[in-house]
């Protein structure tokens, strides 16, 4: 399920759309999920957890009164997934985002290289990688999407009670993505703009899902939803990266005479991630609320 997918043929039925998303969302995250190792590149982790996100949106739709039972125990199995991937991925992220910054740092701070903080990072991931696999339950996620007999029953759901869904989860989304974002004004704290975003893919997701079944919103609108997705998701970005430094396991491995320097990357990093976090309400408030507030209108 993307943004970019056809919205397919007239005759199919929005239940049956919906069905199709679900099946080939769970058949891709079954082949990602069986080739996956300790050296899977960190695009394939990215994947991973995106499929299981989108899945999970499609399971938490419908988990009302009538539908099947399954789907409440594999939106539980793929939230453990998300969660057991997410160091892995953040970590990943924090590498890519020191390499990003190193360069702003040199020009603007005056600061030299960081080769030894990549460095301390990288023995880091991989020390992340290990521990995270061993609590990443593969065997029990692969024998859930292996055996989903819900998804061969289907007349339970009708167009008139998907809409009816649909409508209710947009509805309380935006409800939710609003009462955050006025939370962030009134803060300005980055913890508050993190769960603004948190819901934001909560009701990104789900408009791509009454998308696909029903044709609204339309491709443009959902790529703006993504680029406001992915400039809070740079400013998380910074803020990790910004946790990461200070951890004894990072700390540790810093030579002695690096220190000074690892402090001045530090507050350059501060500054940025306060001038981000800043600027984005001034740059982006009013489009951001129309767009929260149009909804599939």
């Amino acid at each position: 399920m993307s943004s970019s997918a056809p919205i397919g043929p007239k005759t199919i039925s929005p239940p049956l759309r919906l069905k199709g998303l679900l099946q080939g969302g769970l058949l891709e995250l079954q082949v990602h999920l069986a080739k996956f190792n300790r050296q899977s590149p960190p695009e394939t982790i990215h994947r991973i957890r995106v499929l299981s996100r989108r899945q999970r949106a499609l399971c938490r739709l419908l988990q009302f009164s009538g539908a099947p039972e399954d789907f409440r125990r594999l939106e539980k199995r793929l939230k453990t997934l998300t969660k057991a991937l997410s160091p892995i991925r953040n970590r990943d992220v924090s590498l890519e985002r020191l390499k990003g910054q190193e360069k702003k740092f040199k020009e603007q701070a005056g600061g030299g290289g960081l080769k030894f903080l990549r460095k301390a990072f990288r023995k880091r991931l991989k020390n992340t990688r290990r521990e995270c696999l061993a609590k990443v339950p593969k065997r029990k996620i692969l024998k859930i999407l292996g055996s989903e007999n819900t998804l061969q029953h289907w007349g339970w759901l009708s167009e008139e009670i998907l809409e009816r869904q649909l409508e209710k989860r947009l509805a309380a989304a935006s409800e939710q993505v609003l009462k955050q974002w006025r939370q962030f004004r009134e803060s300005g704290r980055t913890e508050d703009l993190h769960q603004v975003r948190i819901g934001w893919k909560n009701y990104r997701y789900t408009l791509e899902i009454h998308s696909s079944c029903f044709g609204i919103p339309d491709k443009e609108t959902l790529e703006q939803f993504k680029f406001f997705q992915d400039r809070m998701g740079f400013i998380q970005d910074l803020g990790v990266l910004k946790g990461h430094l200070v951890e004894k396991s990072i700390r540790k491995k810093v030579p002695g005479k690096k220190r000074k320097r690892m402090g001045r990357f530090k507050n350059y990093l501060n500054r940025a991630l306060k001038e981000a976090v800043r600027e984005f309400p001034k740059t982006h408030g009013v489009r951001f609320e129309d767009l929260v507030r149009g909804g599939i209108s």
